[in-house]
């Protein structure tokens, strides 16, 4: 699945004229190597306690540097520190877009858009506020906002109609594995791909198990192309151990495959980056956990995605952590390997 940061490609900050240029000089550059992104995070971070517009750059900079999380914190902090402050508002909408919380990132930048009232958008009633907020209407920061606003809606209803699809889908496949039991490799495979999409788009393990337990099946006759799903799966679910087994299967199987190149292992310097973010996920997660411990529905999917997490990340404590507060006591999946 492409990630919403993918899909949206949304300039980021989203007013530069809004920050001084000299600070926005600085930013990290998207896709610089990680030594140039740490060295232009540390002016920020140790800029970031003379007050919410240094708070605002470093959760900019963040942004920019592969920490969506915690640049959720930064802005966050930000925009309750300064709750007129448009531009940071509208970096934090960023911020939730590029965390997949979507619903959170049109409920933050609604209050932007002249067009949107509480009646279209029921959860602005319960965040009250100004209708100063709003940029001047036809400003290129209301026309961007607007825009930014239905690219996000469009998005919501493309996830939605594609978890749909793949529902239906693996249903069908269900079924069919129902009536003939013992499937052909490729049959397989195209399940165990569908059940691995679904998986990704509904952030929950257990269409990923469901799918390593079809491929499986025609262990340890698989070939390259079964491998590579498998570990694809494997690497998106766990458990870490089983990952690291099919991994190793894969090396002799495909050693040119495009998932060995995607799972390299990280160097100490963006351990330190992915590390950093994976704690403020997990206490972002917990958070919505406890705010939402009396609805089911809203619980259920903070809770699954830290059971993901504390059975793929490579820096599963922190979502344990959680877990355990939260009084889950996750499944860590099956291990096949021998």
């Amino acid at each position: 699945m492409r990630s919403a940061s993918e899909l949206l490609g949304w300039n980021i900050p989203f007013d530069q004229n809004a920050l001084p240029r000299e600070w926005v000089e600085r930013l990290p550059i998207p896709g610089a190597g990680i030594v140039d992104r740490i060295h232009a995070l540390e002016q920020f971070e140790e800029a970031a306690s003379r007050g919410p517009l240094h708070l605002h750059l470093l959760g900019v900079a963040q942004l920019l540097a592969g920490q969506p999380f915690l640049a959720v914190r930064s802005l966050g902090n930000t925009v309750g520190a300064n709750p007129q402050h448009r531009a940071a508002r509208a970096d934090l909408a960023t911020a939730y877009a590029y965390t997949e919380r979507l619903d959170m990132a049109r409920v933050v930048l609604a209050k932007l858009v002249d067009a949107v009232t509480a009646e279209t958008v029921p959860a602005l009633a319960a965040l009250g506020g100004p209708e100063s907020l709003r940029y001047p209407h036809d400003s290129p920061q209301a026309v961007a906002a607007c825009r930014r606003f239905n690219d996000l809606g469009a998005l919501v209803g493309r996830r939605k109609r594609e978890e749909t699809f793949l529902l239906l889908r693996t249903a069908d496949d269900a079924q069919a594995r129902s009536e003939a039991p013992r499937l052909s490799v490729d049959q397989s495979l195209r399940h165990a791909i569908s059940l691995m999409e679904l998986g990704e788009l509904a952030d929950v393990v257990h269409p990923f198990d469901q799918a390593t337990e079809i491929l499986l099946a025609h262990y340890p006759v698989l070939e390259s192309e079964q491998w590579e799903q498998l570990a694809r799966i494997l690497v998106a679910a766990g458990p870490r151990s089983d990952r690291d087994k099919a991994l190793g299967y894969l090396k002799e199987a495909a050693p040119q495959s495009q998932v060995l190149r995607q799972h390299h292992q990280p160097s100490m310097l963006e351990r330190r980056l992915l590390e950093q973010d994976a704690h403020f996920e997990a206490q972002l997660l917990a958070l919505e956990v406890a705010n939402g411990v009396r609805d089911w529905s809203d619980l259920r999917r903070p809770i699954e995605q830290l059971v993901r997490r504390a059975r793929a990340s490579d820096y599963p404590e922190p979502y344990q952590a959680a877990l355990a507060k939260a009084g889950v006591v996750p499944n860590e999946g099956a291990h096949h390997f021998r």
